[in-house]
């Protein structure tokens, strides 16, 4: 199936399913060295609370080195590149980048590193603008060192994407390519108020794409509307018919801020909040880059329940087709303030810093789902307001025709059946987040054998019978046969498909997978 799709090139390292790990930025900013990098690696093989699986064994397998390792001054004109053009580290921080890649492959983990930054911006530019910064010894850099992952920025001179992934398809091994908003020539000024040169991919940036993963929104800050924004920004590359975002190359609204708090202040979300926040990322493929201080014991706790859910992580992993999508918003919107950046200095009064955006009052999202849940949709309604609502969805919202489905809660597991529509009051900043199942009558064929020791082949259809799942033989009248059922039935059982209705009497109630005797009374035509 995925041959089908508009892959990277395979020279690339693929990343097929939403790239999961951690990566130092939102968490640490700047102030990151070889021992703190080393000490999330060690958190993410760390068996969870209570003995829980570990953040490695659930999938976040690499460990992302961002901002800050290079030592910005020591190079050209008060760069980081020497004057063959190597990118130099800042040594008391990172001793032996080899040293620690090394340390984290002996771990299992994959090691992702950063260039074309923004913490050393004007004398990058300053030295190597006209040159288009030095890609080729950034790229014999990452090789040297054994990184497997890179983030490339927008703020830097190295802004030829297409060059980038050439060096890096030709490179002895496999690396994966985040670009981090650097498309297009450079420009000192950018429509988003962003760094000069820092531009997030539009859907001309990516149909053929040479990296893994792509950022198309600003910068997200640990503030509920910061995330709601940002989720925004995905929709143009959501396209059921032909999706941009897809295994190869991600759309990407930003690494994760659940558990995090301003660096600069006191602004975080709520659980609530970092809930919808996760749910937002999984429904629509987006990598799931953690982003807070893993060896944080208070913040691992409050996050491990909503990044450990086996659930989400599925409905974010998985590939039917498409990666998600929107699939409608309420008509009637607000105003509420964005703030952007992990240095969230909205909070602190920079009105440049915070975005007035219109949002919906609410929104409902959704994605179909493979094997293990073949036909099943996960469904995500988010109430964005600042206000407990009374939201619904309908089945036809979905495109599904049945009129009754089995619902789960992805986060309690809980199981219950919905018909047509299904709703309830949610909470401000809150949502829904469900697995549906719909109720399907799927004729087939199927061997069973009669009372009588004759082996036939015959037609069956899966019924949903109050809340039963009843596994039922088509045959000629009057033939007595075992069935099976899954839950407790019992009496007369009448259905109509088609035209044709079938009628059937059990002797006696049924215990759940306990063999029955029916009496087929009519048949039912195929």
């Amino acid at each position: 199936f995925l041959a089908s799709c508009n892959l990277a090139d395979a020279r690339l390292a693929q990343a097929m399913r939403p790239p999961m790990g951690w990566r130092s930025w939102n968490a640490l900013l700047a102030n990151i060295s070889q021992n703190k990098i080393l000490a999330q690696a060690h958190a993410l093989l760390a068996k969870g609370p209570n003995g829980g699986q570990s953040l490695f064994e659930l999938g976040y397998a690499t460990v992302g080195v961002d901002d800050g390792w290079y030592a910005c001054g020591q190079g050209v004109n008060g760069s980081f590149h020497n004057i063959t053009g190597s990118p130099i580290p800042d040594y008391k921080k990172f001793p032996n980048v080899g040293g620690l890649a090394k340390d984290i492959h002996r771990l299992g983990l994959k090691l992702g590193w950063y260039f074309n930054g923004c913490s050393c911006q004007q004398e990058e530019l300053s030295a190597w603008l006209t040159q288009g910064g030095c890609p080729v010894k950034d790229v014999e850099f990452l090789v040297a060192n054994k990184i497997d992952a890179v983030k490339i920025d927008g703020c830097g001179p190295a802004h030829n994407m297409s060059l980038w992934s050439e060096l890096i398809k030709a490179a002895p091994r496999l690396i994966e390519v985040e670009n981090c908003a650097n498309n297009g020539p450079f420009h000192w000024h950018t429509s988003l108020n962003e760094h000069p040169g820092w531009v997030p991919a539009t859907p001309g940036d990516v149909v053929n794409a040479g990296f893994s993963m792509y950022r198309v929104s600003t910068g997200i800050a640990p503030q509920f509307y910061s995330a709601m924004h940002n989720l925004q920004f995905l929709v143009p590359f959501l396209s059921a018919n032909r999706p941009l975002s897809r295994p190869g190359a991600w759309a990407h609204p930003d690494m994760l801020q659940v558990a995090n708090r301003n660096p600069i202040g006191n602004g975080t979300m709520s659980t609530v909040e970092w809930q919808t926040h996760f749910a937002a990322w999984c429904v629509t493929s987006s990598p799931l880059i953690l982003g807070f201080d893993l060896t944080d014991e208070q913040a691992y706790s409050a996050a491990y329940p909503i990044i450990s859910n086996p659930r989400a992580i599925d409905i974010n992993q998985l590939w039917a087709g498409e990666p998600g999508r929107l699939v409608k918003s309420s008509k009637t919107m607000f105003w509420a303030t964005a703030a952007k950046h992990a240095i969230d200095q909205c909070e602190n009064g920079l009105e440049a810093m915070c975005l007035r955006t219109r949002f919906p009052i609410w929104q409902l999202w959704a994605k179909t789902l493979p094997e293990p849940y073949p036909g099943w949709q996960a469904v995500l309604l988010i109430n964005l307001s600042p206000d407990k609502q009374d939201l619904s969805f309908h089945l036809s919202d979905l495109g599904v025709s049945a009129l009754q489905a089995e619902a789960t809660d992805v986060w309690s597991g809980n199981k219950f059946s919905i018909n047509s529509s299904f709703g309830r009051s949610v909470e401000a900043h809150g949502h829904m987040f469900l697995l549906i199942n719909p109720v399907r009558r799927l004729l087939n064929s199927l061997q069973l054998e009669s009372l009588e020791g004759v082996s036939r082949s015959y037609h069956w259809m899966h019924v949903s019978l109050g809340g039963s799942c009843v596994l039922i033989a088509i045959v000629s009248a009057g033939v007595l046969l075992r069935l099976q059922t899954v839950g407790h039935t019992s009496g007369s059982i009448s259905i109509r498909q088609g035209g044709h209705g079938l009628r059937m009497e059990s002797a006696e109630p049924l215990a759940p997978t306990m063999a029955g005797r029916f009496q087929l009374t009519q048949d039912l035509q195929p």
